[in-house]
């Protein structure tokens, strides 16, 4: 009985055997015949649109590719794709595969012809991770489903550097956020786009090619339900919204005048440089000048004071040479004659300059002979010079009052010829406190305009240093700005070159490459649609009725003649 079972066993296999090598056989026949088809083989068009599912938290978990090939006349199309499985969504048609060599043979499709393919892995233009938060404490996306309370959702999208160079330059991405307005209120989402459609509200984040960015939802929510977060990457084509020439050259515009506005600030802070400068040495002049007024309206009032003096001194001379004039007309007696004389002498040696005095005067009028010599110092100078006539008279004087009491005993006879002499002496020396007096008075006069003098000058001093104080700032602040300007040409310039950047190049074409295949056909356009797993409670699982039997199909029927009971 063992043995007639077994034997039943074996022939059963070997039959199933038979079949499956008629079936190989079979589809090798069908793959010869369509490379046989092959010959006729028409240039491909496509477009592809890559689909990757992420789990809740932004992991891959699967790319789907799904190829658009243009199909206007019966032929053969040849395609590439590193695909582990391959589904037609168009019809029956079964490809012909060699490595990842995918042919099809295909009649005219007015519609184009649609498959399917799957990949284990690839580089999309952005990796994505998804955080969640609920009432301020992070948890696994699970413990979310039918929560209430404060939900904070955290999506870090990362520019792919191990993307294609396509995608990485001319990609943007848009992430959309669908919000359940029955069981969550948005509080906070910076940066979104919201659009409400229907009882769901959309929040919406963009960002340009080879950027990063972190986006921060904070919703409040009841019965926590969350359908995952979708997103779509695609050439950021903007020549549909503005002339991308004109958008160059007005940057270009932008940045000259930045530039100029930025070398002309910089000269501005090198013309306040050079100001302060100037001001400084205003105010150190001004102060110098300042300080001399000061001296020589010191040194004028003590040469007013000391011609005082002079004039008192004169007064006293002069009532001398008087009393002497009426002694000598009346004496007879030439010891009384002598001791006059002497007298005389004494009070001409008291008023005879100093050597100082002559030297200050000689200083005084050498001033005046200086180009460009001010009025005050004119007139100080011919008061000098009168000062040392009378000096030299009082000398040449004195020397004669000398010689004449000398004389007085050895000529008697010229006696009478010595009274006139000194008489005319003493009417000289009379004359002097006249002179010396409106000497005194010019001199005063010359001393108020020099007072007035000196206190412009004390205000003109202050001023000087006023405004030097004012425009030292200046330097500093004007260095600021023309840093700032620096730094706005700088901004500007690298605004321009970002904005370039995302601008279309060669009007907008992009030489796209094959997501599925690096030897694949270059197609006509490559998208990205994004979606992640969706976070809600899961149904509770009901008793399952019993199935029905499967129905039995040619192959199930074929073996079933081959059964033994």
């Amino acid at each position: 009985m063992m043995k007639k079972n077994t034997f039943k066993r074996a022939t059963q296999l070997a039959l199933v055997g038979i079949l499956c090598a008629a079936c190989a056989w079979n589809s090798n026949l069908q793959a010869a015949a369509q490379m046989e088809k092959a010959q006729n083989a028409q240039p491909v068009l496509k477009d592809e649109t890559v689909y990757v599912t992420l789990d809740s938290q932004g992991n891959q978990q699967g790319i789907q590719v799904v190829n658009h090939l243009l199909v206007p006349e019966e032929g053969s199309y040849t395609d590439y794709g590193r695909y582990t499985a391959i589904k037609n969504m168009t019809d029956d048609t079964l490809p012909a595969q060699s490595g990842e060599q995918i042919v099809w043979n295909l009649p005219a499709m007015p519609e184009g012809f649609y498959y399917q393919g799957t990949l284990e892995s690839g580089e999309i233009p952005w990796n994505f991770q998804i955080n969640y938060w609920l009432d301020g404490k992070k948890v696994e996306p699970q413990q979310l489903a039918g929560a209430t309370g404060k939900v904070e959702i955290e999506i870090v999208a990362q520019a792919n550097e191990r993307a294609d160079a396509i995608y990485q330059e001319r990609y943007m991405l848009q992430i959309t956020v669908p919000v359940d307005m029955g069981k969550a209120e948005v509080v906070a989402a910076q940066g979104a786009t919201q659009v409400v459609t229907g009882q769901s509200k959309q929040l919406a984040f963009t960002l340009l090619s080879g950027r990063s960015g972190t986006f921060r939802i904070e919703l409040s929510v009841r019965d926590f339900a969350f359908d995952g977060i979708s997103a779509a990457m695609m050439p950021a084509d903007l020549s549909g919204y503005f002339d991308a020439d004109e958008v160059k050259e007005g940057f270009s515009q932008l940045e000259d005048g930045a530039k100029e506005l930025a070398d002309g600030t910089q000269a501005f802070a090198q013309g306040m440089d050079q100001l302060a400068e100037g001001t400084s040495s205003l105010a150190s002049g001004t102060g110098e000048l300042d300080t001399g007024a000061k001296a020589l309206q010191s040194g004028m009032k003590d040469y007013a004071d000391g011609l005082s003096t002079y004039i008192e001194e004169l007064e006293k001379l002069a009532q001398g040479a008087q009393q002497l004039k009426d002694g000598m007309a009346q004496a007879g007696d030439f010891s009384q004659l002598t001791e006059g004389f002497e007298g005389a002498v004494q009070a001409m040696g008291q008023l005879a300059l100093t050597h100082e005095e002559k030297a200050q005067f000689q200083q005084l009028i050498m001033a005046a002979q200086q180009p460009g010599a001010s009025q005050e110092t004119l007139q100080a100078a011919q008061a000098a010079m009168v000062a040392l006539k009378l000096d030299g008279a009082i000398t040449q004087i004195s020397g004669q009052l000398g010689s004449a009491a000398q004389g007085v005993g050895e000529a008697q006879a010229g006696l009478q010829t010595l009274i006139e002499k000194y008489g005319e002496l003493s009417d000289g020396l009379a004359a002097l406190p006249d002179g010396a007096r409106e000497l005194l008075g010019g001199f005063n006069e010359l001393k108020g305009g020099q007072a007035q003098i000196t206190s412009g000058v004390s205000e003109l001093k202050d001023g000087a240093k006023t405004l030097n104080e004012a425009v030292s700032q200046l330097p500093d602040q004007a260095e600021t700005l023309s840093d700032g300007q620096g730094q706005l040409y700088e901004g500007i310039k690298e605004a321009g070159e970002q904005i370039e950047e995302m601008l279309p190049q060669s009007d907008g074409e992009i030489a796209y490459t094959s997501f599925a295949s690096a030897q694949g056909v270059a197609p006509q356009s490559v998208q990205f649609v994004v979606q992640s797993a969706a976070i809600r409670v899961e149904p509770q699982s009901a008793q399952e009725p019993d199935e029905p039997e499967a129905e039995e199909n040619w192959f199930d029927r074929l073996l079933g003649l081959f059964r033994w009971n």
